[in-house]
């Protein structure tokens, strides 16, 4: 029996060690960056496409700090049932209201959620913290809830004693 187990397991590591990669997010961009449209064309019906396997969340500094706009920490997001949570949560966000806005007390600070999908394909939503959280995955414009954005920010919250 021991012997039966121990082929079966030699025969079983070469396609373990051939398997893909579980898919990650891309690291954070340094500073900010705009989020421009898909290529994937369930990201122009949904904000966030069903099925991410992984979440990196990039919190940005607004334009008071020093350096400005830069990237202060970041989180990656594992856990399926947590994943599941954010990407039903931002998908219940209400359309933006059409016409123009002023947006006077946005100071460019940020979420960043860089969501990536079996097969390489990848998502990024904007989810601003200050102004009128015009959220967006370069396709689709969301409102943003106070609720959202706490929990966001609050996730990416400095450690205690880290710089920020």
């Amino acid at each position: 029996m021991r012997r039966l187990c121990l082929v079966i397991l030699a025969l079983l590591a070469p396609a373990a060690a051939t398997a893909a990669p579980a898919a990650q997010p891309p690291p954070c961009p340094p500073a900010v960056v705009t989020v421009k449209a898909n290529a994937w064309n369930a990201a122009r019906h949904r904000l966030v496409p069903p099925g991410p396997v992984a979440i990196r969340l990039c919190r940005y500094a607004g334009l008071n700090a020093r350096p400005p706009l830069a990237l202060e920490r970041a989180l990656l997001v594992t856990s399926k049932t947590q994943i599941a949570r954010l990407a039903r949560e931002y998908d219940a966000l209400p359309p933006f209201p059409p016409g123009l806005f002023a947006c006077p007390f946005d100071d460019g600070s940020q979420v960043l959620a860089q969501i990536a999908y079996p097969g390489g394909r990848r998502v990024m939503v904007a989810f601003p913290h200050t102004g009128c959280l015009r959220v967006t995955n370069g396709d689709l414009v969301r409102m943003g809830s106070e609720r959202l954005d706490a929990e966001l920010w609050g996730l990416t919250a400095p450690a205690h004693g880290d710089r920020a």
